[in-house]
């Protein structure tokens, strides 16, 4: 959960929106002068462990009105935030007249236990040049063909998929369906070996991936 003020001399407003494609949710001041002030959370992935798991979209990502969560004060529903954290799906809360804040749904684990790890990979975001400018300073969701997770295609990544198919090998950390065909076989080895040495063409991204920016570390 998070409060952007955008800035925090905007009247103590704000609106909201979200980009589903790029994993965005994000707060905007709602007078003239602070216009383009926006500030956002974008979720990247999250990793479930010991049974390692990963999941690529956040549950749930919603603007809502502050009073709601944070106000005791101000008809505060105690049980408004628990309400919002499971509800899946992108929603922003209509009423522009106060403070709102951003509540986003990283992964839903219904069974944990004493060993369950969670681990989140998010960025925050904070522009005071529009909305194309938050958009363009998100973060790349993945790299297809980055098979272990370490932001680059190499041959690293071919023997990662070597071992995961033929080996029982971990399960690949980033995208290996190199040649989207919604499945990762002995093909997107092929693929990736030809793209590495044989000027191949490149990985492809998933249908749902937009984002093509340079990762910045």
């Amino acid at each position: 959960m998070g409060d952007w003020d955008v800035p925090a001399d905007a009247s103590g407003k704000n609106l909201g929106g979200y980009d589903t494609t790029l994993n965005l949710i994000y707060q905007y001041a709602d007078t003239v002068a602070f216009s383009k002030f926006y500030g956002g959370f974008q979720f990247l992935r999250s990793k479930v462990s010991p049974a390692t798991s990963y999941t690529y979209k956040p549950l749930g990502a919603h603007v809502t009105n502050n009073a709601e969560q944070l106000y005791p004060g101000r008809g505060y529903n105690d049980d408004s935030l628990l309400m919002f954290m499971s509800e899946p799906g992108w929603s922003v809360d209509s009423d522009s007249a106060q403070d709102m804040n951003i509540i986003m749904s990283m992964v839903q684990k219904l069974d944990p236990t004493v060993s369950t790890v969670i681990e989140l990979e998010y960025a925050l975001l904070v522009t005071d040049k529009g909305l194309d400018t938050l958009k363009a300073s998100t973060a790349v969701m993945y790299i297809s063909g980055d098979a272990n997770g370490d932001w680059k295609v190499s041959v690293s990544d071919v023997v990662y998929i070597i071992n995961y198919l033929f080996k029982q090998g971990p399960i690949f950390i980033g995208f290996s369906d190199v040649n989207n065909d919604s499945k990762v076989s002995v093909s997107d080895v092929v693929y990736l070996i030809n793209y590495l040495f044989k000027q191949g063409p490149v990985p492809l991204p998933m249908p749902w991936q937009q984002c093509t920016q340079t990762p910045p570390w």
